[in-house]
């Protein structure tokens, strides 16, 4: 009788060191604050932006890019994000996202909506290939300033993530 062969195949895989550092490293790739913002009449661009290659590497430019307008939605207002990646030369090596924070303040405190596609660090987030892009829409409720309470107080954008 022939000897019995087994064949065991392992999947191992390797992971930039840079890939973890960036979904728990405390200073994201785009950051933008505005002291008090006055709820418009309508939906209004907030701004467009390319992003960097990661965090640890923001001198250098991708073509990924986040565009963010402040959107009514009913009563209550929302921050719309659009992702995307119009990358000339794709060569087909995505850009992830790991998570977004908007926060303000109100008269009732800080608010913060946390957009996590990560999964707390757990997971390499969601990817965008290059062509590709997606929305979401993270609501912020209703206008109440500060100085202004027809507007938002101390609004803030962080986004994470890195060029795979």
């Amino acid at each position: 009788m022939p000897p019995l062969v087994a064949l065991v195949l392992i999947g191992i895989a390797v992971v930039p060191s840079w890939a973890a550092a960036d979904c728990a490293d405390p200073k994201p790739i785009l950051s933008v604050f505005w002291e008090e913002l006055p709820a418009p009449p309508g939906d209004t661009v907030l701004g467009a932006w390319r992003l960097p290659i990661s965090s640890a590497e923001p001198e250098v430019i991708t073509h990924a890019r986040v565009d963010a307008k402040l959107a009514r939605a009913g009563a209550d207002w929302r921050i719309a994000l659009a992702f995307s990646f119009p990358d000339p030369e794709p060569y087909g090596i995505p850009f992830t996202f790991q998570r977004v924070i908007v926060e303000r303040e109100s008269a009732e405190g800080r608010r913060v909506a946390v957009l996590d596609w990560s999964f707390g660090c757990a997971g390499p987030g969601r990817s965008l290939f290059p062509g590709q892009r997606f929305d979401v829409a993270i609501p912020i409720g209703e206008p109440e300033g500060l100085d202004d309470p027809d507007g938002f107080a101390r609004l803030s954008i962080r986004l994470w993530g890195s060029r795979n």
